[in-house]
C-alpha cells in the first residue's frame, strides 16, 4: 500500500473518532459538552411555577378591571344616568362606615373587658381568698354558717346581756369619773357572724381536749351608744367589722352530760377591726 493511501486512511479514522482533550498528568479530560449544566434542570422546573403565578396574577387583574368597568358599561348600555352609580357608591360607603364603626366599638369593648379581667387577676392576692382555698387542712363549713344565721337573734340577746350585766358594772367600778357610765342603746344588727373556715387539731394534743381555729369575719350594722350622765358625754358606734382567727378550746372532755367541762374563746392575735362612730 502506498504512502498516500495510508495517509488518507489515518485521516478518515481521525475524523470518525470521538474528540478528546489533551492529556493532563496522564488522564484524559472529557469535554464539558458531554455533561449538562446543573442549572438547566432547575430552570426547566421553575418555568411552570413562574408561568402559573403570572397567569393567576393576570386573571386577578382582569377580574378587578372587569368589576370596575362593568357597572359603567351597564349604565351606558341600559341608558341609565351616571347619578345612579354615584348613589350606589354613596350607599356602599355609608354601609361600610357603619359596619366599621360597629366593629371598632365591639373591639374596644372586648379590649376593655380583657384589660379589666387582667387588672382584677393582678389585684386579687392570696390573702383575699378564703382560707380553705390556700390551706387543705382548713375545712369549709357552710352548715355552721346556716346554724349561726338561725341562732343570730338569740346570740344578740346573749351579747346584750353580757354588755349590760358584766361590761357596764366593770366600767363603772374602774374609775370614779365613770360611775354614771351606761349603755343607752345596744343593737348588734341583723347581719350574722360568718365563719370562713375551721381547722381542727388532731395531732400533738391532749386526748381530753378539742382545739379548733375559726376564721371569722363579722361585718355588721351594729349600733351601740354609751352615755356618761355626769359629764353629759355621749358616744356611739354605727357599724363594726372584725376579721381574725378565734381559737376555741373545749376541755376537759367528760363521760357525762354535757360532755365538756369548760369552754375557752380567745383570739390568737389582735383581730383587724374597723368601726364607724
Amino acid at each position: 500500500m502506498s504512502g498516500d493511501s495510508m495517509t488518507a486512511v489515518r485521516g478518515a479514522l481521525s475524523n470518525n473518532a470521538s474528540p478528546t482533550t489533551p492529556k493532563e498528568n496522564g488522564h484524559t479530560i472529557q469535554p464539558a459538552s458531554n455533561f449538562p449544566h446543573p442549572s438547566s434542570g432547575s430552570a426547566s422546573d421553575n418555568t411552570p411555577l413562574c408561568s402559573s403565578s403570572e397567569l393567576t396574577h393576570t386573571w386577578v387583574h382582569f377580574v378587578k378591571t372587569f368589576v370596575i368597568v362593568f357597572p359603567i358599561y351597564a349604565l351606558g348600555y341600559f341608558e341609565f344616568s351616571f347619578s345612579w352609580l354615584l348613589i350606589g357608591l354613596f350607599i356602599f360607603f355609608c354601609w361600610r362606615r357603619n359596619t366599621g364603626g360597629k366593629l371598632s366599638r365591639l373591639s374596644k369593648a372586648l379590649a376593655f373587658f380583657d384589660q379589666d379581667e387582667r387588672s382584677a387577676k393582678q389585684s386579687l392576692t392570696t390573702s383575699d381568698l378564703p382560707p380553705w382555698v390556700n390551706f387543705p387542712d382548713v375545712e369549709r363549713v357552710e352548715w355552721l354558717n346556716k346554724t349561726v344565721r338561725q341562732m343570730w337573734p338569740y346570740i344578740c340577746q346573749v351579747v346584750e346581756k353580757l354588755l349590760r350585766e358584766t361590761i357596764e358594772p366593770a366600767v363603772k367600778e374602774c374609775h370614779a369619773h365613770l360611775s354614771t357610765f351606761c349603755f343607752s342603746k345596744i343593737d348588734i344588727g341583723n347581719k350574722p357572724l360568718r365563719i370562713n373556715g375551721v381547722k381542727v387539731y388532731t395531732e400533738n394534743v391532749d386526748r381530753r381536749q378539742i382545739i379548733m381555729d375559726l376564721q371569722i369575719s363579722f361585718v355588721g350594722n351594729t349600733e351601740i351608744d354609751v352615755d356618761i350622765k355626769r359629764y353629759y358625754c355621749k358616744a356611739g358606734i354605727r357599724s363594726i367589722q372584725i376579721h381574725g382567727v378565734l381559737r376555741v378550746v373545749m376541755e376537759p372532755l367528760l363521760g357525762d352530760v354535757p360532755l365538756v367541762g369548760g369552754l375557752s374563746l380567745f383570739f390568737l392575735k389582735k383581730p383587724d377591726t374597723f368601726e364607724t362612730s
